[in-house]
């Protein structure tokens, strides 16, 4: 194992300290950001909810087309019914150890160690 070049019990303890400072000094900041998403989510219930049922009624109409639509103010796409398989990984392993002559379509991949830093309270 290789040596550690830091104090991870420091390294935390300044990350907590920084993230309760920074919190501190954009708390006011917040309030005004929360106040203002507030008032933008009231303005604009009308014209998502329109909005909403005018998407719905193109999505409706180009799948009774079949096809795509473009102008110039927009498009829809279109993709054709399909039918889509997957496989009982679980079962097929067990089938496997049965069956040994089915692991030559077996694909392995490593997939590289990661780490994922979360800052709470010390308690």
């Amino acid at each position: 194992m290789s040596e550690l070049r830091i104090d991870l019990d420091e390294a935390f303890l300044q990350l907590h300290s920084l993230n309760s400072e920074k919190n501190k000094a954009v708390e006011g900041l917040r309030k005004e950001i929360m106040d203002l998403e507030a008032e933008m989510e009231a303005l604009s219930v009308p014209y998502d909810t329109q909005i909403s049922e005018l998407q719905a009624k193109i999505i409706e109409e180009v799948k009774v087309l079949e096809k795509p639509f473009k102008c110039q103010y927009g498009k829809a796409t279109y993709r054709k019914e399909y039918e889509r398989s997957s496989w009982d990984t679980k079962a097929l392993t067990g089938y496997a150890a049965a069956h040994p002559e089915i692991e030559q379509f077996k694909k392995i991949t490593v997939v590289e160690a990661s780490v994922s830093v979360s800052v709470g309270d010390l308690e």
